[in-house]
């Protein structure tokens, strides 16, 4: 059976430090006496065995920088993304083609959550030219979650007029821009818990149901380079201990929202209006 080897950067590293070592204890056990050279300067034996060990560590660690290569290069693009059904196919071309994928007046609007998370958290960043996911009018239908270990999102996320039927759980997701969510449904709730989000985290006239008992609406430990927007939104219960964000703004309007938890919340302002 042949089997393909590879080097991590430790392996290398520490390959790298012991032939240092030996060829130092070689060079203290073997070396004769040598002419008396300018201070700073190096004599033949010095300059060999410096030119031998930069020969060493170059072929160690090149042997090992291909490893990154081939790992990023395992991420799917959107044209190797598997689709099962038009609407999926539409909904590529329309982020491949920067513009928003609406599929409201599509007869079959469903995007199963094994798409989307793969579309979400797996998709190399180079597929996204402009580097925005934005869907309107779809149904999604699975549960979408972080997946373990997963690497930043490196796309700003839309989702306008959306009906998300199972839970949403974004809980210790990394996002490197703004998160923004129109007037959908969360019928099973959304945990945004532990998430660390570089852009803005936008909510504006969606409504959340309940998820298993526990708030509709969960933000604990939530860290927000930007702003928490929460305007306008459709949850009883909303909790977001330890929330850090740059600015919270409110807007309450007619929201039937029972409780509203956020303490321990730091950031520079919270602006609550009605």
């Amino acid at each position: 059976m042949n089997r393909k080897l590879t080097r991590s950067p430790r392996i290398c590293f520490a390959c790298t430090s012991l032939l240092c070592c030996l060829l130092l204890l070689f060079r203290n056990g073997t070396a004769t006496p040598q002419p008396s050279t300018p201070k700073g300067a190096l004599d033949a034996h010095d300059k060999s065995t410096v030119g031998l060990l930069v020969a060493l560590a170059a072929i160690l660690t090149s042997s090992a920088a291909p490893l990154s290569s081939r790992t990023a290069a395992a991420l799917p693009t959107l044209n190797s993304l598997h689709t099962r059904t038009q609407t999926e196919k539409f909904v590529l071309k329309s982020i491949h083609d920067g513009r928003e994928a609406d599929v409201s007046e599509f007869r079959d609007r469903t995007l199963k959550a094994e798409f989307l998370n793969t579309l979400l958290f797996s998709t190399a960043a180079s597929a996204v030219p402009n580097k925005l996911i934005s869907i309107k009018g779809a149904m999604l239908e699975g549960t979408i979650e972080v997946p373990y270990g997963s690497s930043p999102v490196p796309n700003n996320i839309v989702f306008t007029n959306c009906e998300f039927e199972d839970p949403v759980l974004l809980s210790a997701g990394r996002f490197e821009q703004s998160l923004i969510f129109v007037n959908s449904v969360f019928s099973k709730g959304l945990a945004f818990d532990a998430a660390q989000i570089k852009g803005d985290l936008f909510f504006w006239r969606s409504s959340f149901g309940e998820m298993g008992g526990a708030p509709q609406l969960t933000l604990h430990r939530t860290q927000i380079d930007g702003q928490l927007n929460i305007f306008e939104i459709d949850a009883k219960d909303v909790a977001g201990e330890g929330i850090k964000a740059k600015g919270i703004a409110i807007v309450l309007g007619d929201s039937p929202m029972r409780t509203f938890v956020l303490p321990q919340v730091q950031t520079d302002y919270i602006t609550l209006m009605h």
